[in-house]
């Protein structure tokens, strides 16, 4: 009988990743979470996005409400690059697309296969109307709206097989990314000059730059603005 249960995707160095590896003695807790956020993500089909308050519950992690400084383990998390901030009760897993199958592709796999048990146990004649009576009426809700929310977001391609680019010429900090950097006191002019001068320097590809932008500035450090950097560019 096929096994019926639902898997992610992990890597064998997994604890030996510079991202995790620091955080094995002292603060266990981290990878833990991400661990869970990365199952919840699979198990829900969120395509990354998790509830952070319950994912830490789940992992006996710390949260603080993004007001502890890197003190809790889900900002520690957030600084080593293993989440992304999306607000105070929602987090990313950082380049959960780039490893894991997207809600797309998961419900397209379903549905052929739905399809391939209509035309074994179903006449050829009828198997297709069959099949998409069976896909349609058997998907799961939540697995049916996160795919309609997937196309929406992402268009005819799966994410993780959307192309990398180079930054846009017209790529300038959202209003999400003026709310953080005065959060955390970063000086977001400088920040977003040399985050884009350094991704045309070494002719970077992403498939969001938004995204990594968010990353960028989760790593910055507060500083007084420095005196002849170009400011703020765009308007």
């Amino acid at each position: 009988m096929a096994d019926a249960r639902q898997f992610a995707k992990l890597d064998l160095g997994y604890f030996d990743n510079p991202k995790v590896a620091p955080f094995l003695d002292e603060h266990p807790y981290v990878p833990i979470m991400h661990l869970r956020a990365t199952l919840y993500s699979r198990q829900h089909l969120t395509d990354g996005k998790f509830p952070i308050r319950l994912v830490a519950r789940m992992a006996s992690a710390t949260y603080c409400g993004s007001q502890c400084e890197s003190e809790c383990d889900y900002c520690r998390a957030v600084d080593a690059g293993l989440f992304e901030r999306i607000d105070e009760r929602a987090g990313m897993v950082h380049d959960y697309l780039e490893h894991q199958q997207s809600t797309l592709d998961i419900t397209r796999l379903s549905n052929a296969g739905k399809k391939g048990a209509a035309v074994r146990w179903g006449g050829t004649s009828d198997a297709k109307g069959n099949a998409d009576g069976i896909a349609d009426g058997n998907g799961t809700p939540n697995a049916k709206a996160n795919a309609e929310r997937g196309e929406e977001r992402r268009g005819d391609l799966p994410a993780r097989k959307r192309p990398k680019t180079a930054i846009p010429e017209d790529w300038k900090p959202t209003t999400s990314h003026e709310s953080y950097a005065s959060e955390r006191r970063l000086d977001l002019p400088s920040e977003a000059f040399r985050f884009r001068n350094h991704a045309i320097s070494v002719d970077r590809r992403c498939v969001n730059w938004n995204s990594a932008f968010t990353n960028w500035l989760s790593n910055a450090k507060p500083a007084p603005k420095q005196a002849g950097n170009d400011g703020q560019w765009w308007t």
